[in-house]
């Protein structure tokens, strides 16, 4: 699903139903992101942000070379060059750099062979630090990344604390896509009457 983050909600503009487990692969994702490109434009998109499920090196290559801008969260183990002269090693060794410094933002390293820019932040109880990769200098990455939470409260809305769209039990692709139509006008009208 593609959203727009707007007033601490998502609106959803693109989706796909897919008829598989976890998380969808580079075709699939490629695929709506064109559909949004075809529709709205390039310069429509601040940044598309995404969680670690929706990283790699095809995934990048895609972003990269659409000129997409991105602020996508990374795993602490990925490897990369230019934190250490001569070798990778994983980005959470920047931790190590923050000092008493809250973050750390635009930190040039080469992940999977392309030029990103890093930003982290490790909060006082966090399990891990936050960790965001980017294809261009943001003023604040992690800002932009914590919009992604809008999405969750637009699932939120349709699953669990609103619609209650999974109690339906329908399973075929073809009428969930349907369905998700249907929730998308329900859900806006009900923005638009809250503003």
């Amino acid at each position: 699903m593609v959203s727009v983050a707007y007033l601490g909600i998502g609106i959803p503009l693109f989706w796909a139903v897919l008829d598989l487990e976890g998380t969808s692969c580079v075709e699939d994702r490629s695929a709506l992101l064109k559909r949004v490109l075809e529709r709205f434009g390039l310069e429509k998109i601040e940044a598309i942000v995404a969680d670690r499920e929706f990283v790699g090196k095809q995934w990048f290559h895609f972003l990269i070379e659409k000129n997409i801008p991105f602020v996508i969260r990374v795993k602490g183990r990925f490897m990369a060059e230019e934190i250490r002269h001569g070798y990778a090693v994983p980005l959470k060794t920047l931790c190590k750099q923050l000092g008493r410094r809250k973050k750390i933002l635009n930190y040039p390293v080469t992940l999977w062979g392309y030029k990103l820019y890093i930003s982290l932040q490790r909060k006082k109880n966090a399990k891990e630090p936050m960790i965001v990769a980017s294809n261009c200098k943001f003023e604040d990455a992690l800002k932009i990344y914590r919009r992604r939470w809008e999405i969750e409260t637009l699932f939120g809305c349709l699953k669990t604390r609103g619609f209650r769209m999974e109690d339906t039990h329908i399973t075929d692709a073809d009428k969930i896509e349907k369905l998700i139509f249907v929730l998308t006008i329900a859900f806006c009208w009900i923005q638009n009457g809250r503003n």
